[in-house]
C-alpha cells in the first residue's frame, strides 16, 4: 500500500515501548504479533534476530524460533528504511517488519478503539 515514515515510528513507540510481546502467530499468509494494546499483522517479509541468530520469513509459515519473542519487552521502534521498521527488545533481539508499494496490504496495525471508533494503520 504505502511506505513507512516517522509517523508510524512515533505511533508504535507510544503503544509498544515498555510492553511485552503477548503472542506471535504464524498463519498461512501472515505473521501476527500482539504487543501491549497493539496487534500487528505483516504480510510481507519479516526478519528477526534471536540470541544473535538471524531468521527471515517471506513465505508463511516458515521455520524459526518465533516463540522466543514471547514475553520479551520492547525497548524501541526505529525506521530502518522506508520499507522496514525495527522493533528492538531489551534483550537485544529484534523484529523487522516490511512493507512495499503495491495494491495489497503489507502491514496492518490495530490499536485500541477511541470511543466507538476502531483505530488502525494500513501500509
Amino acid at each position: 500500500m504505502k511506505l513507512f515514515d516517522h509517523s508510524v515510528v512515533e505511533l508504535l513507540n507510544q503503544y509498544v515501548v515498555g510492553e511485552h510481546v503477548d503472542s506471535v502467530v504464524l498463519a498461512a499468509h501472515s505473521f501476527d504479533l500482539r504487543i501491549g494494546d497493539a496487534t500487528i499483522g505483516c504480510y510481507e517479509r519479516v526478519n528477526i534476530s534471536v540470541e544473535g541468530k538471524d531468521f527471515s520469513c517471506v513465505d508463511f509459515p516458515c521455520p524459526g524460533p518465533w516463540g522466543m519473542l514471547v514475553r520479551q519487552i520492547a525497548k524501541s521502534v526505529s525506521l530502518q528504511s522506508p520499507e522496514v521498521i525495527r522493533l528492538e527488545m531489551i534483550s537485544g533481539d529484534f523484529i523487522e517488519l516490511s512493507t512495499s508499494e503495491s495494491q495489497y496490504e503489507s502491514l496492518v496495525i490495530n490499536l485500541p478503539p477511541i470511543g466507538e471508533a476502531l483505530v488502525m494503520e494500513i501500509y
